[in-house]
């Protein structure tokens, strides 16, 4: 098996800020740290107050505000786009899937985990690091990913697919 390792690229967000939502654990984290680390400027968001303070604690410059949920995130993402691509603003955002996070999910349906605990049992990809999920966030933020805009890429070891 292939072990994934992080390959920073110094200066490759200078001059650019992102917002990070999800940005005190996980996936949120790892990318606002990595841009940050890459010199970008960050507005870390969140719902944990307590998770911000201690991400600011370690990066000074992130802040937080909270304002839109994942799911409208999609239909903003696209509307945005659209308003503000010609102006060289790009907006694209990362649907993943399993992830190794410090956030526990269970089956709270009976119904839920009749249906699709057999499934998953059958059929459960890979979980991925935050870091992992980071890495193909960070290329959609640089110049990398230029032509690519108003796409939610999914990011999940093919969880889609199941």
């Amino acid at each position: 098996m292939v072990v994934w390792q992080e390959n920073i690229t110094p200066g490759r967000f200078e001059g650019q800020a992102v917002i990070v939502t999800g940005a005190a654990s996980g996936i949120g984290r790892a990318s606002a740290v990595r841009v940050a680390r890459e010199g970008g400027r960050v507005i870390a968001t969140d719902m944990s107050g307590e998770g911000l303070d201690k991400l600011v604690a370690d990066y000074a410059e992130l802040g937080f505000v909270y304002t839109v949920s994942k799911h409208a995130l999609i239909g903003l993402t696209r509307s945005s786009a659209v308003m503000y691509g010609r102006r060289g603003i790009r907006v694209n955002a990362v649907a993943p899937g399993g992830t190794r996070t410090n956030i526990h999910a269970e089956f709270k349906s009976q119904l839920g985990a009749e249906v699709l605990g057999p499934l998953l049992q059958a059929n459960v990809p890979p979980i991925a690091e935050a870091g992992e999920v980071a890495a193909g966030i960070t290329f959609l933020l640089s110049r990398d990913g230029s032509n690519i805009n108003g796409v939610v890429l999914p990011s999940d070891n093919g969880w889609n697919a199941v």
